[in-house]
This record gives C-alpha cells, structure tokens and sequence, in this order.
C-alpha cells in the first residue's frame, strides 16, 4: 500500500519536525561551582557538565592566542550551539564569537576552555597558572 501526501501534510510534517529541531538545538550552559584551586575550595565558573572553566591571559575575543589544533586538543574550547544561558551565580557578561568552523562561548569578552588534564571531572581546576600557548591560563572566580 502506497501513501500519497498532499503538499500541505508535507509542509505541516516540515514544520513540526523543524520546531521538533529546534527543541532539541543544545545551549551552552555556564554556571558555578567548587573547585580546588592549589589546594583551596573556590567558586568558579563551570560548564554544563559542572567542570571547570579557563581563560587564557592575555587572549580576548578581538585577540585570539589559542588558535592550533594543538591548544584545542589539551584546551578544548567551550562550544555553543544555540542559546547561551546563564545560571544564577555567574556574575560575568556572556556571548559567543565565531571561530573556524564553530561558535565558542565567551566570559566578560574572553573565550573560555576546559583543560584536559581535569579529565571532565566537577571539582578540578589542575591548569589554574599554567604557562602556554602564548599566555597564563586562569580559572574563572565566581565570588
């Protein structure tokens, strides 16, 4: 048995499976946590996923220092894909900027990381003072 759709089903199936997709678009979620900072439990800003946020001084959104695919394999930048939100707690301004091939998240006008080395765990902030890539890699402090 063969279906045959007129062309205003097909056009309300379009709609509804592009409000369906709309839905389901992923937002990029920053809000705050507890980490240990060289030894000491501190507020900082996290992802979605409760992990830790960097930045990388003196990098901003105009001035880009974290560019190779090298820096994004140990930084890995966080990515938007949809909406920003905020969560209570977070003080700073958030955005995004466009980047090659993907939209990241900004804080206060300075694109933000995670770090490889805290292995997506809530509660680690291990790259806090690092020196690399062209700069000092800082977590974000919430007060």
């Amino acid at each position: 048995m063969r279906i045959r759709w007129s062309r205003t089903a097909l056009m309300a199936v379009a709609g509804l499976l592009a409000v369906a997709a709309i839905a389901v678009a992923k937002s990029a979620t920053v809000g705050t946590g507890r980490a240990s900072v060289h030894g000491h439990k501190e507020s900082v800003a996290v992802n979605a996923k409760g992990v830790t946020i960097y930045e990388l001084g003196p990098e901003t959104s105009r001035h880009l220092v974290c560019k190779s695919q090298t820096c994004f394999a140990a930084w890995p930048p966080v990515k938007a894909k949809g909406a920003v939100t905020k969560m209570a707690g977070v003080t700073g301004k958030l955005g995004t900027i466009k980047r090659d091939g993907f939209t990241q998240v900004t804080l206060d006008g300075k694109p933000v990381y995670t770090f490889v080395e805290d292995g997506g765990r809530r509660g680690e902030a291990e790259g806090d003072g690092i020196r690399n890539f062209g700069g000092v890699w800082h977590v974000f402090k919430e007060s």
